[in-house]
């Protein structure tokens, strides 16, 4: 019996820092998601805006390139797509599962 009374205060030290680690865990993949989702955006929102700009001044030098527009239209879709990409990865991806109201007993700063 005196050695389980012992031990309760070593398991509920270990509990606080397992939930401590959780919450640092959660945050190191939350900050990685949003980090490489800036970069994807950085990067691939310039190559497409490069693209149209270069695109679009044949298109105005060349009148018989008339199938430009048709060109554009899916460059200009990518472009939106990569743009609400980033949009949506700055959430935290378990905000919208609830998992931030289930993890944040476990979370002690």
């Amino acid at each position: 019996m005196e050695r389980r009374r012992t031990a309760e205060p070593d398991l509920r030290l270990s509990q606080v820092e397992l939930r401590r680690l959780t919450g640092r865990l959660l945050q190191a993949r939350e900050d990685e998601s949003r980090r490489i989702a800036r970069e994807l955006h950085d990067d691939f929102g310039q190559r497409l805006a490069l693209l149209t700009v270069e695109m679009d001044l044949v298109r105005r030098e060349l009148p018989e390139a008339g199938g430009m527009p048709e060109l554009l239209r899916p460059v200009r879709q990518l472009s939106s797509s990569v743009h609400a990409l980033r949009t949506s990865s700055t959430r935290p991806s378990w905000s919208n599962s609830g998992l931030g109201l289930r993890s944040e007993p476990f979370v002690v700063s």
